[in-house]
């Protein structure tokens, strides 16, 4: 309360504001969100031809965070109209005693899904260079390990790419330049037709999904911050309906004993 003291702000109508615009946000973000997570899922058949561990990944972290999403919408419709409802509706403002219960509890489930969700954008957000560090080691096991020359050749066949820099590092380990590396009606491949490293490719390749791992995390903190807030407000709210009950109850005393009096 000390902070709007020092302003001339209509309290009531800030705290009432903040709710509903705070509530109008998450369902815009949580839909843009999956809206984005949904059109990244159509598009993995064409990205990811060949790489079914990569398709896998994708699809397993948009899936989770779709299910986010859908919590989150859920959850903000049932707290806009409790917003609603309270707010607008004196009466019910007026017979709540358990406003601070109920927005604690709210507080918790909240808490809870922003914790998954932050869980679920740093997965996300490490995803590519985990990808590339998979793909690196597969590399050097290329022709040395069935499962690796795979992986190597389903990714340079995916991205157009030719080795980790380029196609030179095969031919710094002393190694043909593998098929994959040139067109796929070219089966001599006495050279290299891709000559982009794979590192680079697959960098812009999946900046679409790191992309949306920053973007989740930094919403992720901004709603903590206005989760903060809230409950900051929840709080002032109490106390000003605390005041109030004090305030009526000393009157109806006065009230009591003036009436005493005069008979």
């Amino acid at each position: 309360m000390g902070i709007f003291n020092s302003f001339s702000c209509n309290t009531p109508l800030f705290e009432k504001s903040f709710f509903y615009l705070f509530s109008s946000y998450l369902i815009l973000r949580a839909g843009g969100t999956l809206i984005w997570s949904i059109i990244m899922q159509l598009n993995i058949p064409y990205a990811f031809t060949h790489i079914d561990t990569l398709k896998k990944g994708v699809l397993a972290w948009t899936n989770i965070l779709i299910g986010v999403c859908v919590v989150v919408i859920i959850f903000d419709i049932i707290c806009g109209i409790y917003s609603v409802v309270y707010f607008d509706n004196a009466k019910i403002r007026s017979r709540c005693t358990n406003v601070t219960c109920m927005t604690v509890t709210f507080a918790i489930v909240f808490l809870c899904i922003l914790i998954v969700q932050t869980a679920v954008a740093v997965n996300i957000i490490t995803f590519r260079s985990t990808f590339i560090t998979d793909f690196k080691n597969a590399f050097w096991n290329y022709e040395v390990s069935v499962d690796s020359t795979k992986f190597v050749d389903d990714v340079q066949r995916s991205f157009y790419c030719c080795g980790i820099y380029s196609y030179r590092d095969y031919l710094n380990e002393f190694r043909r330049i593998p098929d994959s590396c040139c067109n796929d009606h070219d089966h001599l491949c006495s050279s290299a037709q891709y000559r982009f490293g794979c590192e680079t490719e697959i960098f812009i390749r999946l900046y679409g999904i790191y992309s949306m791992g920053v973007f989740t995390m930094t919403f992720s903190i901004v709603e903590f911050v206005g989760l903060i807030w809230a409950l900051y407000l929840t709080n002032s709210i109490r106390k000003r309906n605390v005041i109030k009950r004090q305030e009526m109850f000393f009157k109806q005393g006065l009230q009591y004993r003036n009436n005493a009096q005069r008979f």
